[in-house]
């Protein structure tokens, strides 16, 4: 695959099999071509689909079937590239969340060791 380090020789393609090659990964390069709507990379040993793949590419058929997908899980993954986005949308949106999730709970925690300092009457 070094023809990922001149993006221009392959800014055309529109499809890429990768399927049966014994892959564990798919490059991140393959985020870089930009014409690319179909992507096959079946049958390989393929653990993690990253954000940027299923994100940032236009791709209209991403088919990871019979991998040893982890993330996002099998069962996203069998549900299709639409699937895939949701999983990685609402792995943002918790990320964002969990700053203030933090603070509240430390806010709170910071109370009730005030309200147990405090004298009784």
């Amino acid at each position: 695959m070094s023809s990922f380090s001149d993006p221009s020789l392959l800014s055309k393609l529109e499809y890429l099999d990768v399927g049966y090659n014994h892959l564990t990964a798919i490059p991140e390069e393959v985020a870089n071509l930009p014409s690319l709507k179909t992507l096959k990379c079946m049958n390989n040993l393929i653990e993690i689909i990253s954000a940027a793949i299923c994100e940032k590419m236009d791709l209209r058929v991403l088919d990871v079937s019979f991998n040893p997908l982890v993330q996002p899980p099998l069962e996203t993954c069998e549900r299709g590239l639409h699937s895939m986005r949701r999983y990685y949308h609402c792995l943002k949106l918790e990320e964002m969340a969990e700053p203030d999730f933090q603070q509240q709970q430390q806010q709170q925690q910071q109370q009730q060791q005030q309200q147990q300092q405090q004298p009784r009457r």
